[in-house]
């Protein structure tokens, strides 16, 4: 059987955590917020899945999270999005397109594809545009 993790938090985070678990703009830090709030009054960690709506490796991850870095860290997310090929041309997409634009997506991701020589389906192509124009 695992030990429970212990957290102790402070008054401050407390009241910080009771306010922004409601008022927080992204879902997912109002719910990580819900499980430190949970935990912040007391409620057995047993209980802190089924009242907040997570699992209970989610709410170690909280914990876990808290403890490196306070309230402040229960607010990043570390997203793993490798970087596009793609962006190894930018600079010449950019200079082609600017010379002569492309009218559709279609002719768009024709010539990326003629200019880089790798294929994406006309959806990314249309992302990577959007970034980069």
């Amino acid at each position: 059987m695992k030990a429970a993790i212990q957290v102790d938090i402070s008054e401050e985070d407390k009241a910080r955590l009771e306010k922004e678990r409601h008022t927080h703009p992204n879902p997912r830090v109002r719910k990580r917020m819900e499980v430190l709030y949970l935990k912040s009054i007391g409620t057995p960690n047993s209980r802190i899945p089924a009242l907040s709506g997570v699992s209970p490796n989610t709410m170690r991850t909280c914990f876990r999270l808290y403890q490196a870095g306070g309230v402040d860290r229960l607010t990043r997310f570390s997203y793993r999005h490798p970087p596009s090929p793609l962006n190894a041309f930018i600079d010449e997409i950019k200079k082609v397109f600017k010379e002569e634009p492309p009218a559709t997506v279609k002719e768009a991701h024709s010539r990326i594809e003629k200019i880089t020589g790798i294929h994406r389906c006309e959806t990314l192509i249309r992302n990577f545009l959007k970034k980069i124009l």
